[in-house]
């Protein structure tokens, strides 16, 4: 059964973009997927979906122009992913974090997640795909997550999976591909040709 907080809470969303794409030798975000770079892909999924408003976590200020959304800095810089999931949990109550690179997202997925989330009760719930954790397409209750965030963040552990074994976790299966990664510029070059 579902604690009072998770259904009352408002959650908002966040476009995961404060990453190097070392991998891809440029801005993920910013790369054009048909009419719009794949960070407004993820923008207008969680736009659509249960979620009170919509944020970009990590990503620059002219990205955060580019796609209408405001930036929300990292507090603790050069943690990666956790160091994202802790400024959004200290402004927040609730987050659901989609990173950029995960383009053909869509709005039912998303939805799925927050009403699972709602539902079970769980500190956090996250998308799987064919039996695999995506601990980066979830939702976090703040008032749970942060203390084992900062935690982690304190003593440098930043792998975002190794919080699951701290907190109350709800797998989703989600269809895998609504959740294809695209890391690489032959990746990227492979969706597009797919298009």
């Amino acid at each position: 059964m579902a604690d009072t907080e998770q259904l009352s809470v408002t959650v908002t969303g966040s476009v995961m973009a404060g990453g190097r794409s070392a991998r891809m030798g440029q801005d993920k975000a910013a790369l054009v997927l048909g009419d719009k770079p794949m960070g407004g892909w993820v923008r207008d999924a969680l736009a659509a979906a249960d979620v009170d408003s919509v944020v970009l976590a990590g990503g620059s200020a002219s990205l955060g122009r580019d796609l209408d959304l405001d930036v929300v800095p990292d507090l603790v810089p050069g943690k990666g992913p956790l160091s994202a999931l802790h400024a959004l949990m200290t402004r927040f109550d609730a987050v659901v974090v989609v990173p950029c690179d995960v383009p053909l997202i869509t709005t039912d997925v998303i939805n799925s997640l927050i009403a699972s989330w709602r539902t079970s009760g769980a500190d956090v719930a996250f998308a799987t795909r064919e039996g695999a954790g995506e601990p980066l397409v979830s939702v976090w209750l703040s008032s749970t997550c942060l203390p084992v965030v900062q935690r982690h963040l304190d003593r440098n552990d930043l792998a975002v999976h190794g919080l699951f074994d701290q907190l109350t976790t709800c797998a989703v299966d989600s269809d895998p591909a609504k959740l294809v990664n695209v890391n690489t510029l032959a990746e990227f070059e492979e969706l597009v040709s797919g298009l």
